[in-house]
């Protein structure tokens, strides 16, 4: 994503945000900001923000976010960061936040000169497992009024996730990407044999339903603050210093610890045995309670994975002159790439069927889920073909 060019009007704002707000910032109170004692730098924006690197006199930089439109999953991200970051600041895993202006909807946090993970040149290793151990830890100590603010209920349980957040959003991603005059919802055949598949096995699966009382009487042991999005692109981390950061907190929510963890482990190609190192680590946790995180990650990896190549294919058919929703709904179309892959996923689905369908051989869920995630994986491999 490109930098946006600034304007004099967006200059000047960001001018006056600051002098409003200078009492926060450090060594700035009685000093007036003017364009000659600034810099503003421009930076690749978020979905919803636009993002600034700012120079202040003595030496200060901050990191600045402009909230320019809703996000798909919550009203109001940037506040949702700035209240997880004040209680966050103290364990010094997070930048500092500064202020945040809810009426213009501007963040402005410290800005960190910690690298962020580059998988390429210099991928994550197990030494940096004790500090996601200490992390996750420290994120399940999140005081009850910060719980209350950021509990959506949509991440406690891969069925919650899946009816709550999945599907509405699958069916939203069809009717703004629809491309044809057919005005069909079928975005692809094997997709929607999947999300059938996957509705009718979790409509069976036992559900949680927390109330706050509930939460306030007994916090389970699972319940976490989560990131939403945890994955090496959000982690600033110095092998050599050990400084360890997270940032992007706009998504933050409240639900099962092995949401984030499965998010992490399907973003970043993770192993089993370093997730598991992770959760091995964490100190309020029985062996137990470890077995059921990683079930629950099980359950959750497919499902992160099936919204995501729902994204994609929306994307890609809403971008591509050259392919449209007839041409998508059938399977000559997988068929025509190389590999044979198209027969390869109906293989696939073809033993999800017959797995579910017979008791005598109905697996465990992890072994069911594994067979969906192998399933999706082809399809990965199919939209890199495209």
């Amino acid at each position: 994503m490109r930098t946006h060019k600034i304007t004099v009007d967006e200059e000047e704002f960001i001018i006056q945000i600051l002098n409003h707000h200078k009492e926060t910032l450090p060594n700035t109170e009685k000093t007036e900001i003017t364009r000659k004692n600034i810099q503003i730098q421009p930076l690749t924006g978020g979905s919803v923000s636009l993002n600034y690197k700012i120079s202040l006199p003595h030496g200060i930089t901050l990191f600045m976010k402009r909230q320019i439109k809703n996000s798909e999953f919550y009203s109001n991200p940037l506040e949702r960061e700035y209240l997880t970051l004040l209680w966050l600041a103290p364990f010094n895993v997070t930048p500092h936040p500064y202020f945040f202006d809810k009426e213009q909807r501007v963040l402005a946090v410290e800005f960190l000169r910690t690298p962020p993970v580059d998988r390429k040149k210099n991928p994550l290793t197990r030494s940096i497992i004790p500090s996601l151990s200490v992390l996750f830890s420290t994120l399940h100590t999140a005081p009850l009024p910060l719980i209350k603010e950021l509990y959506s209920g949509s991440r406690i349980t891969p069925k919650r996730f899946w009816f709550d957040f999945v599907r509405p959003r699958i069916n939203a991603l069809e009717k703004n990407c629809l491309v044809g005059e057919s005005g069909s919802t079928i975005l692809f055949p094997y997709l929607q044999e999947i999300e059938y598949f996957l509705t009718s096995y979790l409509e069976k699966q036992d559900d949680v339903h927390l109330s706050w009382n509930e939460i306030e009487e007994s916090r389970p042991f699972w319940l976490n603050l989560l990131h939403n999005d945890f994955a090496s692109r959000n982690i600033l981390w110095n092998a050599q210093t050990q400084d360890f950061y997270v940032v992007d907190w706009e998504y933050a929510d409240v639900g099962h610890i092995a949401f984030d963890l499965a998010y992490f482990m399907n973003e970043d190609l993770l192993s089993r045995d370093f997730i598991r190192s992770i959760i091995e680590k964490l100190p309020y946790t029985t062996y137990r309670d470890q077995i059921q995180i990683l079930k629950q990650i099980d359950m959750f990896r497919p499902l992160i994975d099936f919204a995501n190549a729902y994204a994609v294919m929306c994307r890609y058919i809403s971008s591509s002159p050259l392919h449209n929703m007839q041409e998508s709904q059938y399977s000559s179309h997988i068929l025509r790439t190389p590999y044979s892959l198209g027969y390869d996923i109906a293989y696939a689905m073809n033993r999800l069927r017959s797995l579910a369908r017979y008791s005598s051989i109905h697996p465990d869920d992890t072994t069911l889920m594994a067979e969906v995630q192998r399933t999706l994986n082809l399809f990965k491999t199919q939209l890199f073909l495209l």
